[in-house]
């Protein structure tokens, strides 16, 4: 059986045809989230539920959440909305196993960022403009690498920050459930795509549900796994950016996103490499039972 998480919408008549799989469902009416909850657990385990909603963090039901405080949620808002209309909320988000996304094109996207990192809230960044803010963008990173107050996760610093390795390739794309490794996509027919994107293009790998197992064996489904390697096909570009081992040619389809993208990503990898050494340095002053013996 695959091990891949298979990401869906709320669709009864789709979920039952699935068994033991590890599933996302996505939902976009917050009245609905408990049913989808229960319904995919009856023969499914439940990965997380992905509430996608036009509205601000401000306006969802609060006290509906908190019935699903064993439930990883992950809540892909607009915004966080206007702070006193939720203020008195805070510990009700903080009880729950919760990821507040907001799009990066957002206007006030990395203010309310840093709100709900102070406010212990794990957090982080949707990107949807093809050229983002670097200089914003930058500015986040900063203080989600070197920040001296307490705070909560913001991602995808947080991914990159706590499992980069340095002979290692780190994809956060794994954030936004698009990574091919981990998760694939299901529409309502049963067809199968590598991205919620691609879902939504009607750009498809498999057309038939029951083949779900044998993806991993698809022409089409190993190119995109080795796909990063294109990059070296080619004489300037990302491959040799300073920060290519945690970006991957993420933002390389637009030529304009150079020398800002080169440089956060340059940040972003000094980050890394700083919190790689930070691990490494605690690991080695852990002190073990034989170290105190005597010779």
């Amino acid at each position: 059986m695959s091990t891949h998480v298979i990401v869906c919408d709320y669709d009864e008549a789709l979920i039952s045809r699935l068994e033991r799989r590890r599933l996302v469902v996505r939902v976009d009416d917050p009245s609905r989230l408990n049913d989808a909850a229960r319904f995919a657990q009856e023969r499914n385990a439940l990965h997380a539920l992905w509430l996608r909603v036009d509205a601000p963090l401000s306006g969802l039901p609060f006290t509906m959440l908190e019935a699903l405080h064993a439930v990883p949620l992950y809540l892909d808002v607009t915004a966080v909305g206007n702070f006193r209309t939720w203020r008195d909320q805070v510990d009700r988000l903080r009880r729950l196993n919760v990821l507040v996304m907001v799009p990066e094109d957002a206007p006030v996207s990395y203010r309310d960022l840093r709100i709900l990192s102070s406010l212990l809230i794990p957090c982080g960044i949707r990107f949807g403009s093809p050229c983002p803010d670097w200089e914003a963008l930058t500015d986040l990173l900063y203080y989600a690498a070197y920040g001296k107050v307490l705070h909560a996760p913001i991602q995808p610093f947080h991914f990159v920050l706590s499992g980069y390795e340095r002979h290692q390739r780190t994809d956060f794309s794994g954030i936004t459930f698009d990574d091919p490794s981990r998760y694939l996509h299901i529409d309502s027919r049963g067809c199968i795509a590598l991205t919620r994107k691609e879902l939504e293009q009607g750009a498809f790998i498999e057309s038939d549900l029951e083949k779900l197992d044998a993806v991993g064996d698809l022409p089409a489904y190993q190119s995109r796994l080795e796909s990063w390697r294109d990059f070296f096909l080619k004489q300037d570009g990302c491959a040799y950016c300073p920060g290519w081992r945690i970006c991957l040619g993420a933002f390389a389809g637009t030529p304009g996103n150079r020398p800002g993208c080169q440089k956060f990503f340059a940040e972003f990898l000094e980050a890394a490499e700083y919190h790689l050494d930070l691990r490494t340095e605690a690991t080695r002053t852990i002190l073990r039972p034989w170290d105190a013996c005597p010779a």
